[in-house]
């Protein structure tokens, strides 16, 4: 798999070529690592104003698009999104890619018809298929119904979308995948659980090295919050502050708001006990 850098040099390179055709190629041959890391701002950034979004294959195209959206590009994504249509997503992971897309970034905007996408981006996979679009897919419906309050039934799916990934050797969406999990297992009560399984991802991730290493530390989000409801402050300050130089450093910016509610929450109780002592 490529290095961001390599793969930031090639976008750049090839976005300033005016055919784009060998970008378009590109895309689909690295499509496992422009997903790979947290550097897809960067990617997008190299390739937004190229034609691929316009006049490529359908695949390309889904992938200027997925860029689109996880980097909040609701305008780029729009003018992607109509150059494609279903007809030509015409294999099955062309299609589940396509329908996960769908199913979160905003594209359609009834809840059941986005539930539905969500499921037929798995369905429409063999239910052996091990490759990015299954692990994509599995990973997107376990959000939607995350935010539909399905914890138990979205863990799980969190959970094989971890091991896809994981298989996968992409490290950043497994870590992300976990995460994910392991929230909603929190939010069912399954405290000691999240910290065995958090525990044990991390002491698998000093065989990791450098940055492949880093991604990881965004498990201390939910190890943190356990920690808290275990009446365990400082150890629950301590894992959100190495959440939260993580979540900084890799830009995710959604976490923000609970990683700080609860090393907050950890500070005034620390502070509590140390007066109380």
């Amino acid at each position: 798999m490529k290095s961001h850098e390599e793969l930031l040099t090639d976008l750049s390179r090839l976005a300033a070529q005016p055919d784009p055709a060998p970008l378009a190629d590109y895309l689909e041959k690295n499509l496992t690592a422009l997903f790979a890391s947290p550097y897809m701002a960067q990617y997008y950034q190299a390739i937004r104003n190229t034609a691929v979004g316009k006049e490529a294959a359908v695949l390309p195209k889904l992938i200027v698009a997925w860029l689109a959206f996880l980097c909040g590009d609701n305008a780029g994504l729009s003018v992607v999104i109509n150059h494609i249509s279903e007809e030509e997503a015409d294999t099955p992971p062309k299609a589940s890619f396509l329908y996960a897309l769908q199913a979160l970034s905003g594209i359609v905007s009834d809840p059941a018809q986005r539930q539905e996408y969500g499921r037929m981006a798995i369905e429409v996979l063999p239910p052996d298929d091990t490759s990015v679009f299954m692990a994509n897919a599995k990973l997107t419906y376990a959000q939607l119904l995350s935010g539909l309050e399905q914890y138990r039934t979205a863990a799980g799916l969190f959970a094989e979308a971890y091991r896809l990934f994981l298989a996968l050797d992409m490290f950043f969406p497994a870590a992300v995948a976990l995460t994910n999990e392991l929230l909603n297992r929190y939010r069912l009560g399954q405290l000691m659980e999240v910290i065995d399984k958090g525990e044990r991802a991390l002491a698998m991730a000093t065989n990791f090295h450098g940055e492949a290493h880093d991604y990881w530390n965004i498990l201390h989000l939910p190890l943190g919050m356990c920690h808290f409801e275990l009446n365990k402050a400082s150890l629950a300050e301590q894992s959100l502050r190495l959440a939260q130089k993580a979540i900084s450093r890799m830009g995710l910016f959604h976490m923000h708001g609970l990683v700080e509610y609860y090393l907050l929450k950890s500070l005034l109780r620390v502070g509590r006990s140390g007066r109380a002592g």
